[in-house]
C-alpha cells in the first residue's frame, strides 16, 4: 500500500523559492542594490527602476546574461514584467497596468546574433514613471538570467518597495 501523506505536500520549490525571497526582505539584504530611486514619492512626481545585471544579483564570474526583467507587482494584480533579451526577440511586456503610461528603454541587446555575447556590462532596463499615482506603490523587481557554466542558466531577483505618498507636497 503506498503511503497517500505525500501527495499533499504543499510545492516545496516554490515554497522554498518565497521563504528565502520573505527572509531577504524582512533583514534587508533584497534591497542590497539600489533598483529604484527615490523610495517615497508624492503623487504627480516622478521615479526611476533601473535593472542590469549587478542590481540583479549576477556574480561577476557570469558573463553573459540571456535576458533581464523588471517588474512590478502591488501583491493582488498579475505581475506586470518587461523583459530584454540577449537575442531575439529583444523584448516582451506583459501585463501593463491598465491606465498607465511608464517609459521602458531598453539597451545593450545584441539583436540578430546567435552566439552569447559577454554582455555582462551592456544589457540594462530603465523604467521612468511620471506623474505618480498611489497605484504605482508596489514591490519592483530586478532579474537576470545568466548562463554559469554551458547549459545551466541561473535566474535571479531583487526587490525594492516604493511607497506614493499622498501626503507629500
Amino acid at each position: 500500500m503506498k503511503d497517500t501523506a505525500c501527495r499533499n505536500m504543499p510545492n516545496l520549490p516554490v515554497l522554498t523559492v518565497f521563504l528565502i525571497w520573505a527572509i531577504q526582505l524582512i533583514d534587508g539584504q533584497g534591497v542590497s542594490h539600489v533598483i529604484v530611486t527615490p523610495q517615497v514619492v508624492a503623487v504627480g512626481g516622478c521615479f526611476t527602476v533601473s535593472c542590469d545585471a549587478s542590481r540583479a544579483g549576477v556574480p561577476e564570474i557570469a558573463s553573459t546574461v540571456s535576458s533581464l526583467t523588471l517588474g512590478w507587482t502591488d501583491g493582488r494584480s498579475p505581475p506586470t514584467e518587461y523583459s530584454g533579451y540577449g537575442i531575439l526577440p529583444p523584448y516582451n511586456f506583459t501585463n501593463p497596468p491598465p491606465s498607465r503610461n511608464w517609459t521602458f528603454e531598453f539597451t545593450g541587446s545584441l539583436q540578430g546574433t546567435s552566439d552569447r555575447p559577454f554582455n555582462r556590462n551592456t544589457m540594462r532596463i530603465e523604467m521612468v514613471v511620471h506623474n505618480t499615482k498611489l497605484a504605482d506603490t508596489g514591490f519592483y523587481i530586478c532579474g537576470a538570467s545568466y548562463f554559469f557554466w554551458v547549459d545551466e542558466e541561473i535566474s535571479v531577483y531583487k526587490f525594492q518597495h516604493i511607497t506614493i505618498d499622498g501626503n507629500l507636497v
